[in-house]
């Protein structure tokens, strides 16, 4: 098994005396299924995504599998994973074919790619993903309750559930790196009501953070018309989204809202994934008007962006104290990264001692973990942060 979190520097060109049990096992589920009686066995192609992932990853020209090696044993790794992405295209028939196992091992190969902050081939690898999903009609699944027959009220789930990971990963990549959307969400966000005189009702943490990354779709819908038009966002507008962000949150469970309110991991893990993707959002929100420099609010806005850029700083520092391994994601290390940078060009840390202190602090924890190691964009970003604490001393 390949850990889809394991670094690039995980070797990955294997030849066939490295898979006899995955082998062993596929042939046995595949020998196992319903055979014609006048047709003896053969070995066809798997559709699970994992066992898809794998086989691209540790095909070889030695291998029994129809592949062509399009790489060398001393290639770098990008290549191999760029070859990847091609192989799993012709191994499945992706574009003719496409259906539920197809499109997830797509969103595995998108997030290896994303994982080494490769933005340009992933967010293109993410819209043929959305195009295959939309393809097999996963946009618009029936209701699941509606639906009698089992088979096909799992399939129903399955489709919705991997449809609304598209539009946060989507949503996601496309906020982050300033790009369009490739899902336009049309409805409006609706936020649950209490149905009771005096009840009070919180939302569930997966149904928060679908509420926030419907809100962060809209946004990104917004940037995008802004950008065309060349018409920045009016503070009317920022405000409107801004009281939409805190919305959601206030209508959280309260150990996604407060800290103190946790009362095990998972609550403590689900408070800083949330408390991250919401400062996420209100950054890339107020990002575009700071910094164009002419934004009649730019001051006021830009307060706000520093106020979100240290709380993403507080709230990664105490996602590295978990050993979890989503501290390494794309999306986490982007927008602490960024964050740590723009405070430490915006902000004055020669005279701010407490915004240098929580610098110096990420930066050194960030080095510990090694998370940046052999990853050229992480290590170039962490490299120049370290240069702007370097450049300030606290006793002048």
């Amino acid at each position: 098994y390949l850990d889809p979190l394991s670094h690039y520097s995980t070797r990955v060109h294997v030849g066939y005396e490295s898979l006899p049990s995955l082998i062993s096992i596929y042939q046995t589920i595949s020998a196992n299924q319903p055979q014609p009686a006048q047709k003896a066995w053969t070995l066809g192609p798997t559709t699970s995504p994992q066992t898809v992932f794998e086989l691209l990853c540790l095909q070889d020209s030695s291998t029994m599998f129809p592949f062509t090696n399009i790489w060398a044993s001393g290639d770098g790794l990008d290549k191999v994973y760029t070859c990847c992405s091609f192989q799993c295209l012709r191994f499945s028939n992706f574009l003719s074919f496409p259906n539920a196992e197809i499109v997830q091992t797509l969103i595995l190969l998108l997030n290896f790619l994303r994982n080494q902050a490769d933005a340009g081939a992933s967010w293109s690898l993410l819209g043929l993903t959305i195009r295959l999903a939309q393809a097999i009609g996963m946009h618009c699944p029936p209701d699941p309750e509606s639906i009698s027959d089992p088979t096909e009220k799992d399939e129903a789930i399955i489709h919705h559930d991997i449809w609304r990971s598209l539009i946060w990963q989507d949503t996601l990549i496309s906020l982050c790196y300033a790009r369009p959307l490739g899902i336009n969400v049309l409805e409006e966000v609706i936020l649950a009501t209490p149905t009771g005189r005096g009840e009070v009702r919180f939302d569930s943490f997966s149904d928060s953070s679908h509420n926030l990354f419907m809100v962060a779709n809209k946004i990104g819908q917004a940037l995008q018309y802004a950008k065309c038009t060349k018409q920045p966002l009016s503070l009317l507008k920022i405000h409107k989204f801004k009281d939409l962000i805190n919305q959601v949150e206030s209508r959280s469970l309260p150990h996604i809202r407060d800290v103190l309110k946790c009362q095990g991991r998972t609550d403590y893990f689900q408070h800083c994934f949330f408390r991250l993707f919401s400062d996420s959002v209100m950054l890339c929100l107020c990002r575009p008007a700071v910094l164009s420099g002419h934004h009649e609010h730019g001051q006021e806005l830009g307060s706000l962006c520093m106020s979100r850029c240290r709380s993403v700083l507080r709230t990664y520092l105490e996602l590295l104290k978990l050993d979890n391994p989503l501290r390494r994601s794309w999306i986490f290390m982007h927008v602490t990264l960024s964050c740590a940078l723009w405070l430490g060009v915006t902000a004055d840390i020669g005279k701010l001692k407490s915004d240098k202190i929580l610098l110096e602090k990420f930066f050194d924890a960030l080095s510990e973990s090694t998370i940046c190691v052999k990853i050229p964009p992480y290590a170039n970003a962490l490299k120049l942060l370290g240069d702007l604490i370097g450049s300030h001393d606290l006793d002048k």
